[in-house]
């Protein structure tokens, strides 16, 4: 029977770097994700001096299958208590690997194991996993290994391979210390139901960062500080870029032999601290040093930024030679980055139209995370982590933004923190599909002209190549991302159907077709718009005949032949506005908001140009004497022109005549004024809105 840690090999092979569990409710076609997990390869070699018999204990979150010398020796899928196996070892190198599968339960993450081993002179020996690598280098690594060349390779140069960090298991076991590696920074087994930011324990948080000997910092044990022989006094200063909460300093010496060891290793040391590098503080102090090869300094956790190592003692006879200063604390990283596998949403063989895409996260004060999406007809296209990405969303609940019909999409999560002791957390995902209402097999867009002035009246052709298979559904509605309200002028290409109607909202142009076209075509949609914002993506939705889930047309971005330049939607201003907020009016100047169906409101219409991110817009209505009477200021507002339109009273500024307790104002005249901080600083505008009744 094949072990079951060996039946998730085989998934891992199918589906790709990380497994996922998923369920599919197919009357809703809705695909839901509440866990996570992972599958990460540990290895060390370790030389004997002669055969022996050894005993691995070995534990770990949640299953391993444990390799001795490149043999499969057990597995287990329990962390509750160790498995022990009986290994024979042989003279020179051996290799103890495992693969672990953590399945996100909350148990821990990462591997535990001890390697007794009884010599036949009766010496014994042991092996443990650990954090320091100049006692036994571990390694880890989340590259899908296709046989098991893996668990005897040499990794310790491999890229794919990193020097392991301190784990957990729950509940702890007492068979080495836990060691783990994180993918892309995160911790996907501490939490349960839940992606978070790793913890740095036994992650050294001084390699490669700033420091007036870099030669200690980069991770090299072949490259040192030399110091000459009377050094005292001389120091190394450590930038850690950011405060972090920090309680341990290691010195590693360069050396092969005990006795280089003993010649090049410091004989004293002390930490000094500092938020500014000018007052410095003594936290710790090492003297009569005896463990050559390392030492180490602890103290209670403490916050800084900057740290340094001086020399108190020394040997007058040789000459110190420093391979790596590290330096360990605990709290979160930074930041971090989940990818997914490949996700087929439990139809490999058919292609998608996804719908809304909504997920649940906790995002604490001074925490960031944001979400991407991508998609492929092939889980192969996605092998290359970097490209193909949707521009990062911070909104739970979004049409999907990626390419389709495809048959195969992935997602990453960005974790961010400004505050160690936060982290920001993935909860849950959900993904709307159609797979049998896909309105047309292959779409792409682009716009003409690309460059134009800001803020002036434009017409823009919209090209639109569509390509049909027998079982699509049919184009019955496109709606295009618009920067501005638009006016239809005209399409060109509609064989087989005729236009019905059209709307404009401020960033929608939708378009309503007599009957749904089935056919291939291109389709020239010309409209008049302006755009405020330096760039704007003219982006399609297609929707087919009684469906509200759209599909997102591509980027048409082959050459033109006429001018050798790659097509595009995206629009960039060619000028640009004097001020930021300009064309700022009332609609109408006098109403009268007395309920009857009948100039029941005003509109205090602007536009907002030369911001690159949303910028909170004041609008706020006062009586005569200046006294506030309502404040309508929104969310914050990206580039575009915020006027009434007839068919969407969404509009920011839309006043319903009444105060900030619900009460319909007094007849009169009332001010109103608009204001945006900008780059350049603040813009205001004001007006007059008279109420009648």
């Amino acid at each position: 029977m094949i072990p079951t840690i060996l039946q998730e090999r085989i998934l891992l092979a199918v589906v790709g770097l990380v497994a996922v569990c998923s369920t599919v409710q197919t009357e809703g076609l809705t695909w839901e994700q509440t866990a996570w997990r992972s599958a990460l390869y540990y290895r060390t070699t370790f030389e004997a001096p002669e055969a022996g018999e050894g005993l691995l204990h070995m534990a770990a979150a949640d299953s391993f299958a444990a390799y001795f010398n490149g043999e499969l020796v057990g597995s287990d899928s329990s962390v509750v208590q160790s498995r022990v196996f009986a290994v024979p070892v042989v003279r020179g190198d051996n290799h103890i690997a495992a693969l672990v599968v953590n399945r996100g339960r909350g148990r821990g993450n990462g591997l535990a194991a001890t390697l007794a081993v009884e010599f036949a002179a009766g010496d014994t020996s042991t092996v443990q996993t650990t954090t320091d690598r100049t006692r036994q280098p571990w390694y880890w690594s989340d590259q899908l290994q296709d046989d098991d060349g893996w668990t005897t390779a040499e990794v310790a140069r491999d890229e794919a391979w990193h020097l392991v960090q301190e784990g957990t298991l729950e509940p702890a076991l007492s068979i080495g210390q836990p060691i783990a590696g994180f993918l892309g920074g995160t911790d996907i087994g501490s939490l349960a139901g839940g992606i978070v930011l790793k913890q740095v324990r036994g992650q050294n948080l001084a390699k490669d960062r700033i420091s007036n000997r870099p030669e200690v910092l980069d991770g090299d044990l072949n490259t040192s500080w030399n110091p000459p022989i009377n050094a005292l006094n001389f120091n190394a200063d450590i930038d850690l870029g950011t405060r972090r909460k920090i309680h341990a300093v290691r010195v590693l010496t360069r050396g092969r032999t005990q006795e280089q060891f003993f010649d090049r290793s410091l004989r004293g040391y002390s930490i000094q601290v500092s938020d500014d590098q000018i007052r410095w503080t003594e936290v710790a102090i090492l003297r009569d040093i005896v463990d050559f090869v390392r030492s180490e300094v602890r103290f209670p956790p403490l916050w800084t930024r900057h740290l340094r190592l001086v020399i108190v003692d020394i040997n007058a006879i040789t000459q110190p030679n420093v391979a790596e200063i590290e330096v360990y604390g605990s709290l979160h990283a930074e930041r971090g980055t989940f990818i997914s596998a490949p996700l087929d949403l439990g139809a490999p063989d058919v292609v998608k139209n996804v719908g809304r895409v909504r997920w649940q996260a906790t995002v604490p004060a001074g925490t960031e995370l944001t979400v991407q999406f991508r998609s492929a007809d092939q889980a192969v296209e996605l092998a290359d982590s970097a490209g193909g990405w949707s521009a990062p969303l911070t909104t739970g609940d979004i049409w999907f933004p990626a390419e389709e019909p495809r048959a195969f999409l992935q997602y990453r999560v960005n974790m961010a923190t400004r505050s160690p002791e936060k982290t920001p957390v993935f909860e849950h995902l959900e993904i709307d599909f159609d797979s049998d209402q896909v309105p047309v097999s292959k779409a792409w867009g682009r716009i003409a002209p690309n460059r134009v002035p800001m803020g002036r009246d434009t017409s823009f052709t919209y090209t639109l190549d569509v390509e049909f298979a027998d079982a699509d559904a049919g184009i019955a509605q496109i709606r295009i991302d618009v920067p501005a309200p638009a006016v239809l002028e005209e399409i060109i290409g509609l064989e087989g159907s005729a236009l019905e109607a059209w709307d404009s909202t401020r960033d929608q142009l939708t378009i309503f077709l007599a009957e749904p076209l089935r056919q291939d075509a291109q389709l020239q949609i010309r409209f008049r718009t302006r755009t405020h914002a330096a760039i704007h993506a003219f982006r399609a939705r297609l929707f087919a005949p009684n469906s509200d889930n759209p599909l997102n047309a591509a980027e048409n971005a082959a050459v033109d032949p006429q001018s050798n330049a790659p097509y595009s939607w995206v629009l960039s201003a060619a000028t640009s506005e004097e001020r930021a907020l300009s064309q700022v009016r009332v609609h109408p100047p006098v109403f009268s908001p007395n309920a009857d169906g009948v100039n029941d409101f005003a509109t205090i219409e602007f536009a907002l140009s030369k911001v690159e991110a949303p910028r909170q817009v004041g609008i706020r209505i006062f009586d005569l004497s200046g006294r506030l009477v309502r404040d309508l200021s929104p969310p914050p507002l990206s580039a575009g022109a915020y006027v009434r339109l007839p068919t969407d009273s969404r509009s920011p500024g839309l006043w319903d005549g009444r105060n900030a307790t619900g009460s319909r104002v007094v007849p009169g005249l009332y001010l109103y004024r608009v204001e945006v901080e900008v780059d350049t600083g603040a813009e205001r505008a004001a007006g007059v809105v008279g109420v009648v009744y």
